[in-house]
């Protein structure tokens, strides 16, 4: 069976750098106050927005510019609700990491350098 990617392009490929090393960082962080589960005075959804202003802020960003979102363990802040509020006029890219063994935050982290990396 032949191959059906042409030569040049495998060569391509294979020449291609197969790390997202210096192309992108975490560049702000953001957080509130922390709750134990079911005891937070207001949403959770206005503490996330919170977070993110915040991090926005750390970042010297306008929120206005985020065009993604990525999150793990099934919060409950839906990422077009969190777009709507910031006012975000567009939202290209949104992920929720499943499991990970406690490692589902780090998780996040990679997927949205990987969202970045990829444009």
């Amino acid at each position: 069976m032949r191959n059906a990617i042409p030569a040049w392009e495998r060569e391509r490929a294979a020449a291609a750098p197969r790390t997202i090393r210096g192309r992108v960082a975490i560049v702000g962080v953001g957080e509130t106050v922390y709750y134990k589960h079911g005891q937070a005075p207001e949403p959770e959804v206005k503490l996330a927005l919170r977070a993110i202003l915040a991090a926005c802020d750390d970042a010297g960003l306008d929120p206005r510019t985020i065009d993604g979102f990525a999150s793990y363990s099934n919060d409950r802040n839906d990422p077009s609700r969190l777009a709507a509020a910031l006012g975000l006029p567009e939202l290209r890219f949104s992920n929720m990491q499943w499991g990970g063994g406690g490692g589902g935050g780090s998780a996040a982290v990679g997927n949205a350098a990987a969202a970045i990396a990829a444009g």
